[in-house]
């Protein structure tokens, strides 16, 4: 089929007939995922006495008991399941840097620059709490990600976790090479008239109004649902497109809009990242462990209500009474006391009355809730002793080397995560170059205008920067000195690596000094440094600073003269400093560290 150039293929009637073609397919597909994902957040959110949950309804039962009595009782393990293992995965609080491929410094500069661009998005989308919430998701639900799109209003870059009941995708196992996406939203009464006055819908049809929606959350809401269509090229469509679609009727429309350069081919980016719990082959969608523990919770829960019911029965203690009285208080039902003779015979029955004994629940009854326990933290790649379970004493060599155990079995998932991330902000710098203006781009890149229009965020998407696993505790101090402590602990640190750590930005070199040496060797001075006479670490921050000043002004000699100077402290200064240190000792010597030789520098 041929294409006429002349034809706008963006009518109204040809994309909502793909849309319809893309749900009839990607909503079946999506359905059985979804159902066992409402299973699945029923028990993490502790409605776990549901009726029909394998077929993932949430009307609840109206009684409290079973049809065999049994209160209906739950202990709920799945949330702290989830929470653990999202903490687990995310332990690092996961982030991304930019590294350049080469030595060239034009390559190490704009690797500056990119990372500085990622350190402000990490702080303005908060972008630690929104992945830590999107690994909950997958724990979930099986797959999970972040929606990565431009506000409309305010043109700024916005995260937010997704999950599988808010998106149909084209079929194919790598979402990275998937044609189309639609995604379901609701929107306020407001912004549809206004959508349909846009558009001159008015004419043809009235504004649907807000109808009555139960969330997630099993609120009571109200919007108008719509859809996003984002499609790739295509024969039909050769420059793909993004539309809303609303009550059938197509309210938003653009040729695709998220295109970037690389190496001379456009490339189309969807607007989501993606990670999946465990891959299933041949599935856009995952599969969660979390499904298989949700058997597990169940048999649980029934061990710990019928440790409940026999409590119940066995603590209960009656009255015995022999027959005579138990006759003679029949007789006489409302006399408050029980006449019987002196005789004999009398005083042996009187003898006979005494009360029951409480029994004791079956043993089996305890270890049956145990097992199912220590199941579910098993199913769920969880050792007892990373879920709290286990109360042994334990070193920190040990402990480290059972969270390194848990890692590999949920491996999977953490490869998923680690690719969901980088692919997450190199989306998020390729909308940056696209969409923000360049002074906006000079000020948070914190480099010049000209420098900023020279600069190809794309590079990191190829052969000049690329994005690698990165952590946002490297940067915190309290985070520093705690590891330093475990370290010492685990005996994989000395006392000297703990002591570099709690020192305040101004011990040994004060600042002013740091500055006055920096601007010497700018001026092309000769300048002596010793490692005995200054901190490593106020001194490279003082580089750090300058080399930002450098950046912002465009001073591009300076700046790789700094970066020579950072380079020569870091491979000449720190093994000397290392080595100055006091070694790991029983009893820690408080004598002066050996002298080294102070070193010329020179610009």
């Amino acid at each position: 089929m041929s294409v006429d150039p002349t034809v706008d293929p963006l009518t109204p009637n040809a994309i909502l007939e793909r849309f319809q073609r893309c749900r009839r397919v990607g909503e079946p597909i999506a359905a059985r995922y979804r159902r066992i994902a409402t299973v699945n957040e029923n028990f993490v959110q502790g409605n776990q006495w549901v009726a029909g949950v394998h077929q993932g309804t949430s009307a609840f039962r109206d009684s409290w008991f079973d049809d065999e009595g049994v209160p209906r009782i739950y202990v709920n393990e799945c949330q702290g399941l989830m929470t653990t293992w999202s903490a687990l995965l995310n332990k690092d609080r996961r982030s991304a840097v930019a590294d350049p491929v080469t030595e060239e410094l034009d390559d190490i500069y704009d690797a500056e620059i990119t990372n500085k661009v990622i350190e402000f998005f990490i702080y303005e989308q908060n972008t630690a709490s929104k992945i830590h919430e999107t690994v909950q998701y997958a724990f979930q639900d099986g797959t999970a990600g972040l929606k990565i799109t431009i506000d409309r209003k305010t043109r700024s870059i916005v995260w937010a976790p997704l999950t599988i009941h808010t998106y149909w995708i084209d079929p194919v196992a790598d979402y990275r090479r998937a044609q189309w996406v639609i995604f379901e939203n609701h929107y306020g009464e407001d912004e549809v008239d206004e959508l349909w006055e846009k558009n001159g819908l008015k004419e043809k049809s009235k504004p649907p109004v807000e109808q009555e929606y139960t969330n997630a959350a099993g609120e009571t809401l109200y919007g108008v649902v719509g859809y996003e269509i984002w499609q790739k090229p295509t024969r039909q469509f050769p420059d793909g497109f993004y539309a809303c679609v609303i009550n059938d009727e197509v309210v938003e429309r653009m040729p695709y809009p998220y295109v970037v350069q690389t190496d001379g081919d456009p490339e189309y980016l969807l607007p989501l990242c993606l990670m999946k719990t465990r891959t299933v082959r041949d599935s856009a969608y995952g599969i969660t462990p979390m499904t298989d523990i949700v058997p597990l919770q169940r048999s649980l829960n029934e061990a710990v209500s019928r440790i409940q019911m026999m409590l119940r029965q066995l603590t209960k203690v009656y009255l015995l009474l022999p027959k005579s009285l138990q006759a003679d208080l029949d007789a006489k039902p409302s006399t408050a006391s029980i006449g019987f003779d002196e005789s004999a015979k009398g005083i042996n029955a009187a003898r006979a009355i005494g009360f029951t004994k409480a029994g004791d629940v079956p043993q089996g009854l305890h270890e049956q809730r145990d097992y199912f326990r220590a199941m579910m933290n098993e199913v769920a790649g969880l050792n007892d002793v990373t879920v709290g379970n286990e109360q042994r004493s334990l070193s920190g060599k040990a402990l480290e080397n059972i969270y390194e155990l848990d890692k590999q079995k949920n491996a999977d998932a953490a490869k998923s995560l680690e690719d969901m991330v980088i692919d997450a902000f190199g989306l998020t710098i390729a909308l940056f170059q696209l969409f923000y203006p360049v002074l906006r781009q000079a000020l948070i890149g914190n480099a010049s205008a000209a420098e900023i229009a020279r600069y190809d965020f794309a590079d990191v998407r190829g052969a000049k920067l690329r994005l690698q696993q990165a952590s946002e505790l490297d940067k915190l101090a309290s985070v520093r000195e705690g590891a330093a402590q475990e370290g010492v602990l685990a005996g994989t640190k000395t006392l000297g690596d703990l002591e570099k750590a709690r020192r305040s930005p101004a011990w040994g070199m004060s600042r002013q000094l740091a500055e006055e040496t920096v601007a010497q060797f700018l001026a092309g001075q000769d300048v002596e440094v010793s490692p005995d006479d200054l901190d490593l670490n106020v001194f490279l921050d003082v580089i750090g600073r300058k080399m930002s000043e450098a950046m912002s002004e465009g001073r591009r000699e300076d700046w790789k003269a700094l970066y020579r100077l950072r380079r020569w402290v870091s491979s000449e200064m720190a093994p000397a400093q290392d080595a100055a240190q006091p070694k790991q000792d029983a009893t820690p010597s408080t004598s002066a560290a050996p002298s080294t030789p102070a070193t010329g520098l020179t610009a």
